[in-house]
């Protein structure tokens, strides 16, 4: 489709179509042409055995009833000076197409909920309905709809002024059950300017990134909103709003602001103080007062989240509401308490003035409610005095955003889906079909395909759900499985203010028809179940509850404040009824999105939350805006019921502020520093204390250990260097060092790069040899020694001075990639290659020509595009790092998909680069948005500037910041950013605390050195003593360290795992007499009956006697389980007494004051193996105190 501009303001060949004076003013007439074509179509049979016409980014839409045709709404800009009254649409042309043969075009679906024991359903005014058809329209020899275009009423968001087309590009006959096609059409926008100041609207930018995905014509009109002033000096993109009361009542708000502050926000909180005296809009109270506030000062202080503290009643609460009246003429179920008045600031919500808010008939026209959010509104919902709760709900965001070691609950889905009615219930007939939450279910499992899905159908009563499940929908099954902690909960049922309901159909009266009286209900889950009794507040849940009236504000209990308190950390319920679809599954999320039920707008949310990792405000905020009101006053019930209790601006995969690591360049000292992404040093290294005589580094960063943090990688780069590979934590306490290769690479100068290149969750190190090399690449998984997965040659003799420059990642949403760069010498190519052993090319090309002279590149890998798959693209730099500013480059990033189309380039330095060559990467680069950003930093001649860019397209700059000073005297560095969200983790005690484990009635057990330590005080009574990790698995891969410090070695050491306690659990053990070690595997359940899977067998791959360490690791893959030592395989049994359950530690001790430790627990969940891992030696002594260099730390195991 092309669009010409034609105006005054256009980049395009300027027109003035012409110039009137109206009252005393001269105003400028201009207009956009707009020409729409439509594309591709499919015309299908759905499962009704009607037609449906499927066209890739068109909604389905017509009113309830009416014929469901696909249409499109365009956003079209308009200059920042329109004259809103001037507007006006005329079709130009258009040509047409009439289909051959016929087509039963089937209505669309009608809005339905359930209340007071009986069913509504909404079908609009003026219709007569026969079998769900509008005769008033299926009845009749016409087009529908009469015309193809419409010009919707205009909106805003924030400085961007536009209006909307909808255009449906079929024409349906429902007599003659024909079908047009309209081919082309050209229409022209006309609008008048008003001159007025614009330099403080301009200047507001908070919306800029996301403004050429949500206009038509962003290209041809940007220049309209080109920022001509600089952003106010003051700014505060985070506001709390709340009262003096719980600023002075919490402990925790301050530690809050604080802790946002470390993650980039610039926070401010706000009470009546500020909003108390202001005037709000007729009839619309306190929420008034709190929305002029932020209409006053959101875009001079660049607000972008706000978030609530405060009782939500609309009615008396303190920081309420607003009531809103969506469905006003109706009879009941007309209005819904809602935040979205104070997230849509541009609008007005009481268009016509009555006082009465929020009313789809009344205050829909342009300039009133178009649910375009200027901010994100989250709140933290608090009734009367409670204080402890809102410092509870504080803390545990801080914690959520903190938290270190292990993230696998995170990536786990949670799906209790209950049925909502069955086909011809209550002899409703053929057209009432059946909706069942499953099929919610299916269609979240296919779009959230990283995360491990656990479900929960109704299977009692006569008719269950016809598909396997996990388990049976019950309110224990609910409640026992949430407690294993998961990262999302979505489910579907029928609701009240504080529970979730079930139906069943439990009896028959004999005619087969399933009747309200034949119906069993039962709650599957209630407020009270939100407690320490069932739900894990330390892994708390993003919960949308599918109901209704889950989170009535009205209610102090309601159910999604009860869930926020303990079990979630926000949860999206509905202050109201909401409104759901009659066999929702025939449409799916796709086929409804133009209609806001209840149901797709949970899936839209979740896919934005856990697809894209969205910040919570925006997942919902932008579901709302994307999806159409084709179910009109319903559709809005649902977009203000659906309120987020929570922090807008929290995410699944949460940023850590440590995200951009940095390393010197030549004629330096080696120094090595982690960044925040806005420029602050958060820790500060030096890498290497001999060896790399000329200071230069090559830096990477990823999780290589499995705990779920990501870890600095380090290669030497100096001539003369010797090879050497280091890894350190994110506070620079190194963990590992080793030489990557031996003579063949004679200058022993390395590049690093971290990838999960093998996809089993964990990070590997690639090492490539650096000037003077044969162009070798290396491969390892992090151990102490490294384990060898493969070696390859990744150039012949092109690459003329045997440099590499490596990347590792995904590039294919398939395979793991390994991306090869020439060095200095080349002639800057880039080759993908597929990871195997060894790896296969994929594919290659030439990133730059004749304007590269040096003929080197770097590379590095992002998701800067937020692909739903994870697939990354390739960024590729001029010249890469190097010892001279000889052979200038000009500065040029480019970026490339895995075949080598190039997606975009930029220049990201100008003089200030002098040899204009730059280094690349990509990582989570800040904490506000959901790209992945491109990461750069200055070459040899340079300033030691490291600069961020949004991908965009095209790519603009964020923000920039100086890594070093005149210790880093050529100005080169070398950049790396990761995002670090994945599904294992890892505790290595170094933090002095055994996080989330707890320890039985038996030992004593501290952390102490970095270690996990048992010492026996009470043998007499508890010989077996074991510590769990407080969740349970099925399927999965442990490994420990273990050695036993004092008492007789004849004692058993174990790894625990599928427990419950020491009295259930299997136990895999080994023992030695001096003369031979044994291992041996049971299984205890009734706290006293052993069954020997393996009785005690002599082996020789356990090492003997005291302080000596063992690494023992047992694969379960259902009834499988295979135990290994030290990497050896020692035997596979086959037991199912327990096929789940806690993963842990224990110790056999017949003496008090025996003593036992334990280090690098290793957890990956899922389908591994069972086959032996690459073998990994034993560190002695020596070598775990030298891994170990800060100072000991203490503490309890909590």
């Amino acid at each position: 489709m092309n669009i010409h501009c034609k105006g005054l303001k256009c980049l395009l060949p300027l027109l003035v179509a012409s110039l009137v004076l109206i009252g005393g003013e001269l105003l400028a007439q201009s207009s956009v042409e707009v020409e729409l074509t439509p594309g591709g179509y499919k015309i299908v049979k759905n499962k009704l055995n009607y037609h449906i016409i499927e066209m890739d980014g068109y909604m389905q839409g017509g009113s309830p009833g009416d014929p469901m045709l696909p249409h499109k709404v365009y956003n079209i800009l308009l200059p920042p000076d329109v004259d809103w009254s001037s507007l006006e649409m005329t079709v130009l042309g258009y040509q047409t197409e009439e289909l051959s043969g016929t087509y039963d075009i089937g209505p669309a679906p009608v809005p339905a909920t359930w209340v007071d024991g009986k069913w509504i359903f909404d079908w609009g005014e003026g219709k007569k309905i026969v079998a769900d058809k509008n005769i008033n329209v299926y009845g009749i020899s016409a087009s529908y709809p009469e015309e193809n275009a419409a010009l919707l009423p205009y909106s805003q968001l924030r400085k961007w002024k536009f209006t909307k087309v909808d255009f449906y590009p079929f024409q349906y006959n429902p007599v003659s059950k024909t079908l047009r096609l309209v081919t082309r059409m050209t229409i022209d926008i006309s609008y008048s300017i008003t001159p007025q100041p614009l330099a403080s609207a301009l200047a507001d930018t908070v919306m800029d990134e996301y403004a050429p995905q949500l206009f038509y014509n962003y290209p041809s009109a940007k220049e309209w909103y080109r920022p001509t002033a600089a952003p106010s000096p003051i700014g505060y993109d985070y506001v709390i709003i709340t009262t003096n009361a719980y600023v002075s009542g919490s402990s925790k708000l301050s530690s809050f602001v604080t802790h946002k502050t470390n993650l980039g926000h610039s926070v401010l909180v706000v009470t009546e103080t500020q909003y108390g005296g202001l005037t709000p809009q007729a009839g619309s109270g306190t929420a008034g007062k709190i929305r002029q506030w932020l209409i006053n000062n959101y875009a001079a202080y660049g607000i972008e989240y706000v978030l609530l503290i405060g009782d939500p009643d609309p009615d008396t609460g303190d920081v309420p509401m607003l009531k809103c009246w969506p469905r006003y003429e109706y009879g009941s179920n007309r209005n819904s308490p809602t935040d979205y008045f104070v997230a849509d600031l541009t609008g007005n919500w009481d268009l016509d003035g009555d006082t009465i808010y929020g009313e789809y008939n009344g205050d829909r026209g342009g300039g009133g409610v178009d649910f375009y959010a200027e901010v994100f509104v989250g709140r933290i919902p608090v009734y009367g005095d409670d204080y402890t709760t809102l410092d509870s709900i504080l803390q545990k965001m801080i914690n959520y955003d903190n938290m270190k070691g292990s993230r696998t609950w995170r990536k786990k889905l949670l799906l209790p889906e209950a049925i909502s009615n069955y086909a011809n219930e209550d002899h409703k007939g053929s057209t009432y079909y059946r909706t069942c939450g499953h099929e919610l279910a299916d269609w979240l499992m296919l779009r959230l395909p990283d995360m491990t899905p656990y479900t929960l159908y109704e299977k009692s009563g006569k008719d269950p759900c016809p598909v396997s499940c996990n388990a049976p929908l019950t309110r224990a099954n609910v409640r026992n499985e949430w407690g294993n902690g998961y990262g999302m909960v979505v489910w579907w049922g029928h609701g009240g203010d504080t529970d979730a309901w079930r139906k069943y159909w439990a009896t028959d009266d004999g005619d087969g028809v399933p009747e309200a009286a034949e119906m069993s209900w039962v709650t599957f889950f209630e407020s009270s179940d939100a407690s320490a009794a069932y739900l894990d507040n330390t892994k708390p849940s993003w919960a949308y509850l599918c109901s209704c009236l889950n989170g009535n504000p009205d209610n102090t209990n309601n159910l999604g404040t009860a869930l926020l308190k303990h079990g979630a950390i926000a949860t999206i319920s509905a202050s109201r009824v909401s409104w759901y679809v009659i066999g929702w599954g025939y449409w799916g999320p796709f086929g409804l999105k133009g209609y806001a039920d209840n149901a797709t707008l949970g899936y839209f949310m979740a896919e934005k939350t856990g697809a894209l990792n969205a910040p919570f405000g925006k997942g919902v905020f932008w579901t709302k805006q994307e999806v159409g009101w084709g179910f009109s006053g319903a559709s809005w019930m649902n977009l203000m019921d659906f309120n987020l209790y929570g922090d807008p601006s929290q995410r699944i995969c949460a940023a850590n502020p440590n995200d951009i690591a940095v390393g010197q360049g030549p004629s330096s000292v080696s120094q090595a520093k982690d960044f925040s992404y806005s420029g602050s040093a958060l820790a500060s290294f030096k890498a290497f204390t001999s060896g790399n005589p000329n200071g230069e580094l090559s830096v990477a960063k990823g999780d290589v250990t499995g705990d779920g943090v990501p870890e600095i990688v380090v290669g030497q780069r100096s001539s003369g260097a010797q090879s050497r590979v280091a890894v350190f934590a994110e506070d620079g306490t190194q963990l590992l060092n080793f030489k990557a290769f031996g003579a063949a690479n004679p200058q022993g100068m390395v590049n690093v790069a971290v990838g999960d290149v093998d996809m089993d969750g964990v990070g590997e190190i690639v090492v490539a040899q650096g000037p003077g090399g044969k162009s070798w690449v290396k491969v390892f998984d992090y151990g102490n020694p490294p384990a060898l997965l493969t070696t390859f040659k990744a150039f012949g003799a092109a690459n003329a001075n045997g440099e590499v420059r490596v990347a590792a990642g995904k590039t294919t949403a398939v395979l793991g990639e390994i991306i090869t760069g020439h060095g200095h010498g080349g002639s800057s190519w880039v080759k993908v290659w597929d990871y195997a052993t060894p790896p296969s090319l994929y594919s290659s090309f030439k990133a730059f020509g004749a304007k590269n002279p040096s003929g080197g590149v770097d590379v590095g890998m992002g998701n800067f595009d937020n692909d739903l798959s994870g697939r990354q693209l390739i960024a590729v730099g001029q010249g890469g790092p190097g010892t001279t500013a000889a052979a200038a480059a000009k500065s040029w990033v480019k970026i490339f998909n895995e075949l080598g189309t190039l997606y975009d380039s930029f220049k990201a330095f100008g003089a200030a680069n002098a040899s204009g060559r730059v280094t690349v990467d990509g990582g989570q680069g800040d904490d506000t948005d959901v790209n992945e950003e491109i990461i750069v930093g200055q070459g040899v001649g340079g300033q030691s500037w490291v600069k961020v860019f949004d991908y965009g397209p095209p790519p603009t700059f964020a923000h920039s910041f100086k890594a070093f000073g005149a210790v880093n005297a050529q100005g080169q560095v070398d950049v790396a950013g990761k995002s670090f969200c994945n599904a294992n983790w890892g505790e290595d005690f170094n933090d002095g605390v055994a996080n989330n484990f707890y320890a039985d009635d038996s030992g004593n057990w501290s952390v102490s050195g970095g270690e996990l330590i048992m010492i026996q005080g009470d043998y007499k009574n508890f010989a077996w003593t074991g510590a769990y990790y407080n969740r349970v698995y099925t399927d999965f891969s442990f490994s420990i360290d273990v050695k036993q410090v004092s008492g007789p070695i004849t004692q058993s050491k174990a790894l625990l795992f599928r427990g419950v306690d020491i009295g259930n659990t299997y136990m895999f053990n080994i023992a030695d007499n001096g003369v031979d070690a044994k291992y041996s595997l049971w299984v205890r359940s009734g706290g006293l009956d052993y069954k020997m899977l393996v009785g005690w067998t002599i082996t020789p791959h356990v090492n003997m006697g005291l302080d000596v360490w063992n690494t023992l690791q047992v694969i379960c893959i259902g009834p499988t389980i295979a135990v290994y030592a030290n990497g050896n395989l020692l035997t596979t049994v086959t037991d199912d007494t327990f096929t789940s359950g806690k993963v842990g530690v224990g110790a056999y001790a017949t003496t008090d004051g025996d003593e036992v430790h334990f280090d690098n627990l290793k957890f990956r969940r899922g389908t591994l193996g069972p086959a032996a891992p690459p073998p990994v030696s034993s560190p002695t002594k020596e070598t775990k105190e030298t891994v170990k260099k800060g100072t000991p730390l203490s503490g309890k195991v909590n």
